[in-house]
């Protein structure tokens, strides 16, 4: 089993691919070129990804300013959800990653970083890896949408 987790950005993406029977992670990438590319492959490779999850962007509240970045993340999803479309990827809301693990939405990045090292263990250093060694930046996030896709399909 291998589910394949995307915090979608414009500038950085975190991919992350995550087997839980294991439980490892197999791949991760941080460049959205590399990423699209990746993505491109997927069906060639012979043990692609049996669920696909992908941070959708949500509302943000009333008077809320979208710029620039918001957009070309709307990009992102679009092309990635083109590339994928026979994986029939889903679509995860921010909110329901939050809920899922700190049961709050008011939850940040930090706190779902912890629920993960509170369920995986600490990362660990270069001499002792864990699970979670090498992990950063927006992996995280993706790895929390693979988690959760994990959770709600078992």
């Amino acid at each position: 089993m291998k589910i394949l987790g995307i915090d979608p950005a414009s500038k950085r993406v975190g991919v992350v691919v995550w087997c839980p029977d294991i439980p490892k992670i197999l791949h991760t990438i941080y460049d959205p070129g590399a990423a699209l590319e990746y993505f491109r492959e997927i069906d060639l490779k012979p043990n692609y990804p049996n669920f696909i999850g992908i941070e959708m962007i949500g509302h943000y509240g009333q008077g809320m300013p979208a710029g620039k970045d918001v957009f070309d993340t709307c990009l992102f999803i679009g092309r990635t959800l083109e590339i994928l479309r026979t994986f029939q990827p889903n679509l995860i809301m921010r909110s329901e990653i939050k809920m899922h693990f700190c049961n709050s939405v008011r939850a940040k990045d930090s706190n779902i970083r912890q629920a993960l090292i509170d369920r995986f263990g600490l990362p660990g250093v270069k001499k002792s890896p864990g699970l979670l060694y090498g992990i950063k930046g927006d992996e995280w996030s993706a790895l929390a949408v693979a988690v959760y896709l994990w959770d709600k399909v078992k």
